[in-house]
Formats: C-alpha cells, structure tokens, sequence
C-alpha cells in the first residue's frame, strides 16, 4: 500500500542505516529481543567513532522485508501444508490442503490442533504480530530442544507447484509474502479520557514503536553506559588548579586533545630533573652567594683535570701520529741516499765497509773537528790525526775526497734527519700518560658519575698501548701499515659536562639570591615540579583522555535518538494514509458488518511522540468508548478495518482468518460469514474456526451464493492432535452427504459379513440405523420442509409427517417405517430378555437405505420443476463442491 511505499522511501532518503536496520527488524519481528538491541546500538556506536571489536552490518529495510500487499504481480495460492515436524502436539503425517479458489474451511473443537496449523501460517506468511511462537510438543521432554518445520506446496499463475520449506526461528519465505492474515491487532483500537476511538494502520505502529520504544530503550542504554564513565579529573585536583602551564593544559583537557599533544606534556627528561633538582637546591640553600663560591672554585678544579687529562693524549692523537710517520720516513729516505753516496764513494777500492755512511761519518767529523782545533793539515807527509802515521799522497788524495763527501748534501740531510728523529721520538718516550690528580676532585666527580676514575684508568691505559705501538713503528719496525690502537674512553669529556652542570649550579645559586631572578626561579620549580608530577600519571592521563572521548562519542549518540522528528514524520504518514479512499473503504465495511450506527471520521494525531489515526465516534456526553461500545462491536471494528486496508490496497493474494467471530453474537456471526464468502468470491480465503454456528452460517451462505468451498475438520487423541479429516464431523453433513456414507458403511458390512458372528453382525447393523435414524430426522428438515425452518430441539417427531399438508400417505410411509425401525435397532433401547432379537443382515440394511433414498427423492422430484436453473451447490462428503443441490 502507498503507506508502506512512503516509509520505505522515509527509510532510504531520511534515516541512517541502523535507524533504518531497526524499522526492518520491526517489520520482521515487531518485538525486539535483547540481542536486537544490543545489535542496534553497536550500529549506533560505530557511526559516532566509538571504539568497537566487531559491529553488526546494518541492513536496511528493503522492500523484500515488508509484507507484501499483493496488489502487485500475481500472488501465489496456497494449496496445502505438509510434512510437520515439532510443531506442538500435532501429528507429523497430516496434509492440510486448501482450495486454490474460493473458500477453505478448517474446523476444529478445542483442542483438535486448529492453533497449531494457523501458528505455523502466521509465522510463515509474515503475520504482522509474531508474538505467538511455534513450540514443539511441551509434553515430549525429548523434543523440546527440536525446532518445529513444515512445508507449503504453493503455485503461481503457471499452474506449476513448488514446495517452500519453513522452520522456526529462520527468515519467513519470501514467497509468501502475499497472503494476508487477519490479525486483529493490525488495527488497534485504543480508547483515551477524551472519547475518542484510536485506529492505527499497520505500519504507523511501526514508526510509533521506533520513537516510542526503540528509541528510549536505546538511549536508556546510551545513558547508563554514560554514567558509568568516570571523566572525574580529580586524580589532578593538585596539578589543574594551579598557576602553571601543566594547571593550564589540564583545564583545556578535552575529547578534542590529541595523542601528540598527551605525549608532549608528558615529556620530562633527564635533563628535566636535574634541573628541577638544582633549581630546589638552590632555593633551599640559606646563602646562595657562598654555595655559587664554593661551586664555581670546584668547577675551576673539575676543569683543571679535565685540562690535564686532554694533555695527555696531546702527542698521541691521529694527527702528531701522522707528524711522528712523516719524520720517520723521512729519516728513512735520507738514509737510503746517504747510503747510495756511500756505495759511491767506496768504489772499487776496496775501503772498509760502512765508509760512508752514519757511524764513519761521526767518526771522520770528529777527526776534522781534532784537526781544526789543533792546526793541523791533511795534506800529504802530515801526520793522520788518527793513526799518527805520515800521510801519503794516495791518503792525502782520500783525506780530501772524504771531507767533500761528508760536505755533500746527502750526508747533511741524512745527519739534520738523524737529530730530528732522534728529539721527536725522545719526546715520545719521555710524554706522561698518566695524571695525578687532586683525590678530594675525583671523588666528587666519581660521586656524580659513577665509574669514572675506571674510566680514566682506561684511558691511560689506552694511552700507552697508543704510545707503545708508535715506538715500535717508529724506531724499531719503521712499519706504519697497521692502524694504531685507538683511545675510546673519555674521562676529560664527562669531567668538562660535569664542570658545566658545577658551573650551571652556581649560576644557579647566583640567581636564586633574593629579587626578581628569585622569583623567576620560583616560578621554573613549580612549573617543573607539576611536569614531573603529570610525567608520573601518565597511564591515568589517558585513561581520562580516552573516557572523554568515549563519553563525547556516546552523547553524540543522543542526538540520532531524539523522538521529535520520527514522530513529526509519523504524523505526516498519518495524514498522508487517511484518504478519502480509506475512509470510504471503512464506511462500506462498517455498513455490511452491522455497525454503521457508529458515526465515524478519521484524523491523524500525533500522542506523546506516537503517531496514531483517531477514529472519532459522536458520543452522547462525553463518554469514552467503551463505555458505549461492546466487545463484539470493537472486534467488528478491526475486522472491518482489515477488510478496508486489503481494499484499499487492491489486495489479490489469499487471506487467512483464525477464528474471526469471537465475542461476536449470532447476528454478527451471521454478517461476517456473509462478509468472508464475499471475500472468497474475488480471493483464496481460509477460515479456521471452533464456532459451530458460525460453520454453519458459513456453510448455507456459501452454498446460497454458489461459492466453491472446502470443508475438513480436525480431531485429536491422548497422542497428538491436529488430524485432518475430509468433509466436516457428521453433525455438520447434509441428508445427501449422510445417505452416501451410509451406503459407504453397509457396502463394507456385506463385505465384513461371512467372516462376523452373530453379536458383531448386531452391532454393526444398530450402529448403522443408530445412524440412519439421524438421516431421517435430518432429512425430515432438510427434504420433507425443504429447509425452510431449522431446528434447535434436537428431537424430531418424525410419525408426524404424515398429518403434513401436500404429502401422501405413500410418500411419508416409508420415511416412518424406515424411522421406527431403526427405533427399535438401535442400542438406546433394551431389549426383553424373553424376546429374541436376529439382527438384520447387509443386505437388509442396505435395503433400508435405498428405500429412505428413494423416498427422499420422491419429494425432492415433485419439487423439481418449480426450482430454479441456479439451484444452491451441494458438497460432496469430503466437502467439495460438486453439483447444484436437489433437496
């Protein structure tokens, strides 16, 4: 209907996909369970960016999810219900089948099983109230955990049958969709103190339930989940309330605070501390002045050290290891040239070996220094200042080529390289590589950095194995290939951070004498006391931070919860469902159900957020309505209502009504059969019902109006319930459908017969005319008045027919012969001891029958040509129409 197009289109344009998940799920089921809750509100969580593990997707309604009006397309017929399993107590073998056109009655006393079968329909067409769930049998301990199942063979146009399996607790099939069921609750009716009758088309109670229930019982939820959150930041109470910038970041602390901005204010490093703890030393101290004296000498000390210990290392670093290689390999080139002068000055003299080079040349320096100091000559017959011997001219020769080799520039550079070789790695051997220093400075250097004295000892250590190897390349191997060992520690650079913290002391202390740099020092303590106190509630800080965010998510929730505009757009469907259309629909129904009298008009309101359709009465004085209106009369209305909204929504599939008449009196019995085999007329129509006048009232309509119809009736046992028998119980079965049974029961007897004694045979004959006398009195009703006048007294004075006017003598005696009969057969009569009794055989019986037949038709014949050609249906024994009906 166009109700349901607009929501659908409401759904899809105007409401989130979880609003929208929830009508679906209205639609479905109409009460939600506690799992659909907590479904919808995950839904509602996860669009406001509430931390979850898992969300249900949402699943808008669609129009799959609607029951289906059935104006549109070709709806499916039912045509039976089959193959039960677990549904209560009936039976698992039974096959309920219903009439693909016109009107299938199902009847069944209470407790026969007639609400087991229309539970199972409601369920599987999608009744619009699913408050009545189908439960296995509660008498079978061993099946109570068994899920109840069935199955509809169904067809379309095509003629072409298809089974569609239902089980319990699943989707309802999309293929019955179409068949409508008569709930009563469809079309609520409410009365309120101003005596007005409030009338609800389906599908606003959906919008109303989603304002009025769903969306309270959410926002309970949000509500109670918001105050469970602590966003209390009193563990800060100490810190937020003061003047400092912490204090000032605390107050600003909000959903919005980032976790970059968190971890910044919770920085508070090393240096933070030290800080803070000489900052609070200095402000303790009672004479800054004199503590600022004191640490600025011992820094002057620290720094002396520091001095001494980088002097040590002075000649042994990477570039005077480069200056000592170079001196020594230039000693070495100079000594290769001074040798190659040599060779050369030897000759092929034969002089002595190593004449030339370093020793001699000491040696031969040393005699021309003697030799000049005394005046003496090396020219030929002068002594030789070393051997006293006169020289030769071939030694005089040799004198002076000796003093111009040693004068040559080979031999100087060699002796200059000699002299600076020796000097630079003397200064090697003779550095110092360990200090000595002040023990009383070294303690507090040691107390302010552990492990330092270790550490100097290391690098003295580290020193002189640096110094060793640069000996040995330099004096002795001349082999610099190798990578001198390095000097990793480094006391003087700790001793100097120490000295600078001494001196940041002082300067310290400097400040903190009394005036304004007091006071700025003040102020940095306490900023830096709050920082370290935060840093150490860093865990609670984020706990407070991420319970803002969550409670700010949460009450963001709220505002997709607030009722006003579902239930401002349940007035406008309200008003957009009230049409002429309707209102017309209700008044035709009204006037055929016999409640015309009530003076009705339709108005949509909205009440408390639940938008409903008033159906006003004029009602003397003011009264409310039921105070005026009967039960029966308020159940009239929503069948009414029913019949109004199929109408209007040109409604085609087939309809199910479960005992439609209840409360309701004869006459309105009587106008709401006529009112279903109307209906059966342009619809599939079933009927279940327990209400034996209301059958019977179905059964003359529809028979007066030519309505196919069906009829089976159900029965039930200590076992199971819910057999599903043929036709309808024998009280309901016409003289014709009687006579056809009767002759079905002494077919069977003769067949018996040969093989029964004597007691059998009786009591098989006086069960028959026991029955036969039922026949009569019913067709004395049916035939002999022609149904003119039906009886309520259950006693028929059948010997009287024969003083009733327009029948023979002939025509009534075998109709009493017949009666009296069976009168004195049947087993409500003792027989005389004395008497004997032969009981009649088959043949004899079937005999009777035919004769009450016969007589029967005698006077349905007389009548025959005054019928009309559209003489009212018969049915058959199994409740099938068959053939105009001859009385």
């Amino acid at each position: 209907m166009a109700l349901l197009d607009d929501m659908l289109v409401w759904s899809a344009k105007e409401l989130k996909d979880w609003q929208s998940d929830a009508v679906r799920r209205l639609f479905q089921k109409v009460t939600l369970d506690d799992g659909d809750y907590s479904d919808l509100l995950l839904m509602l969580k996860s669009t406001k960016g509430v931390p979850l593990e898992a969300v249900p997707k949402a699943v808008p309604l669609a129009a799959e999810h609607l029951p289906a009006s059935g104006g549109a397309g070709t709806p499916i017929v039912l045509e039976a219900l089959h193959s039960l399993k677990h549904v209560n107590r009936l039976a698992d073998d039974q096959r309920l089948v219903f009439l693909p056109k016109g009107m299938t009655v199902v009847f069944g006393e209470n407790g026969a099983g007639k609400s087991g079968y229309s539970r199972v329909i409601k369920n599987a067409c999608r009744a619009r109230l699913k408050d009545e769930p189908v439960l296995p049998n509660a008498e079978n301990k061993d099946h109570l955990k068994e899920i109840p199942e069935a199955i509809f063979t169904v067809s379309r146009g095509d003629g072409i049958s298809v089974d569609i399996p239902w089980k319990a607790r699943e989707a309802a099939p999309d293929e019955l969709a179409s068949v409508a069921i008569l709930d009563t609750r469809c079309a609520r009716a409410y009365t309120n103190q101003e005596g007005e009758l409030i009338f609800a088309p389906y599908g606003l109670d959906i919008v109303a339930d989603l304002a009025r229930v769903v969306f309270p019982r959410l926002e309970r939820a949000v509500r109670d989940e918001l105050h469970g959150i602590n966003t209390a930041d009193t563990a800060f109470d100490d810190l937020k309330n003061g003047s400092t910038a912490v204090g000032a970041f605390l107050r600003g602390l909000s959903n919005w605070t980032r976790d970059e901005t968190l971890e910044q204010e919770l920085q508070f490093s090393e240096e933070n501390t030290a800080r803070l703890t000489a900052v609070a030393a200095a402000l303790a101290e009672k004479s800054p002045a004199d503590k600022a004296r004191e640490l600025e000498e011992l820094a002057t000390r620290i720094t002396t050290i520091a001095t001494s210990l980088e002097g040590l290392g002075e000649g042994l670093t990477d570039e005077a290891l480069a200056a000592l290689r170079e001196v020594d390999q230039s000693l070495q080139g100079a000594l290769q040239t001074e040798a190659l002068a040599a060779e050369q000055l030897r000759g092929s003299e034969g002089l002595l070996a190593g004449t030339g080079e370093g020793a001699w040349r000491q040696l031969f320096t040393a005699a021309q220094a003697f030799i000049a100091s005394h005046g003496h000559s090396t020219e030929a017959g002068a002594p030789c200042a070393l051997c006293q011997t006169t020289l030769g001219e071939d030694a005089a020769s040799r004198m002076r080529r000796f003093a111009t080799h040693v004068a040559q520039d080979a031999s100087a550079r060699a002796d200059d390289q000699r002299h600076l070789h020796e000097e630079t790695f003397s200064k090697v051997r003779r550095a110092t590589v360990a200090a000595h220093l002040d023990e009383t400075t070294v303690a507090y250097i040691e107390g302010q950095a552990g492990g330092w004295t270790a550490e100097k000892q290391r690098y003295e250590a580290e020193l002189e194995g640096r110094r060793a190897w640069v000996l040995e390349a330099g004096t002795q191997t001349h082999d610099w290939t190798g990578s001198a060992p390095t000097v990793n520690a480094r006391p003087a650079a700790a001793a100097r951070r120490i000295a600078a913290d001494v001196t940041n002391q002082a300067r310290t202390h400097r400040e903190a004498e009394p005036g304004l740099s007091r006071e700025a020092l003040q102020k940095e303590r306490d900023e830096l006391t709050a920082r370290q106190a935060l840093s150490q509630r860093r865990d609670a800080l984020y706990d407070l931070t991420k319970a803002k965010r969550v409670h700010y998510r949460l009450s963001a929730c709220l505002e997709d919860l607030k009722t006003k505009p579902v239930s401002d757009k349940a007035g406008q469907l309200a008003e957009s469902a009230v049409t002429r259309q309707l209102c017309e629909a209700l008044a035709k129904e009204f006037e055929m159900l016999g409640v015309s009298h009530l003076q009705t008009s339709l108005k949509a309101r909205n009440e408390k957020g639940r938008p409903k359709l008033k159906l006003l009465l004029d009602l003397p004085g003011g009264q409310r309505p039921e105070e005026i209106l009967s039960e029966g009369e308020q159940r009239v209305i929503a069948i009414g209502s029913f019949f109004a909204e199929l109408s209007v929504a040109q409604h085609r599939g087939a309809a199910v009504f479960d005992d439609p008449v209840s409360s309701l009196d004869h006459q309105r019995r009587q106008r709401v059969a006529r009112r279903l085999v109307e209906e059966a007329k342009v619809r599939q129509t079933v009927v279940f019902t327990h209400d034996t006048v209301f059958l019977a009232e179905l059964i003359a309509i529809a028979k007066a109006q030519e309505v196919p119809s069906l009829f089976q009736h159900l029965t039930y046992s200590q076992r199971a319930a819910g057999k599903v028998n043929e036709g309808l119980p024998w009280r309901h079965l016409g003289t014709r459908d009687r006579l056809d049974k009767l002759e079905g029961l002494a077919r069977a007897f003769a067949k018996d017969e040969v093989n029964l004694d004597n007691e059998q045979c009786g009591e098989r004959s006086r069960h028959i005319y026991n029955q036969l006398r039922e026949v009569v009195e019913r067709g004395v009703e049916e035939v002999v008045f022609a149904g003119v006048l039906q009886r309520y007294n259950d006693y028929v004075r059948v010997p009287n027919i024969s003083n009733t006017t327009g029948l023979t003598p002939q025509e009534c005696a075998p109709i009493v012969e017949v009666y009296d009969k069976a009168k004195d057969i049947i087993a409500g009569h003792d027989k005389s001891s004395a008497g004997g009794f032969v009981p009649p055989k088959a043949a004899e019986v079937a005999a009777d029958i035919e004769k009450l037949k016969q007589a029967l038709e005698t006077i349905r014949a007389r009548r025959s040509p005054a019928r009309s050609a559209s003489a009212p249906p018969q049915f058959s024994p199994a409740g099938h129409l068959t053939q105009p009906a001859r009385m």
